[in-house]
């Protein structure tokens, strides 16, 4: 996720502006992983499988997290 961010404003010239706006999404971006990171972590621990949960049973919530630290 945030290497896309980084590759839209690395392709174009940017104003004071657009700058600004990458940073804010730059840090939308972090919020979002952090976040998913934290709930995910959560479930493992309630679930008590270890790491087996974080990849198996948590589906979709698992994916996405594991695509936006790979972005």
């Amino acid at each position: 996720m945030r290497d896309v961010i980084e590759q839209m404003r690395s392709e174009r010239p940017t104003t004071v502006e657009e700058k600004v706006y990458f940073a804010s999404m730059l840090e939308t971006a972090d919020t979002f992983i952090g976040y998913y990171r934290r709930e995910l972590s959560l479930i493992a621990r309630r679930g008590g499988h270890g790491h087996r949960v974080q990849g198996a049973a948590l589906g979709h919530a698992g994916a996405r997290l594991r695509r936006a630290e790979q972005a």
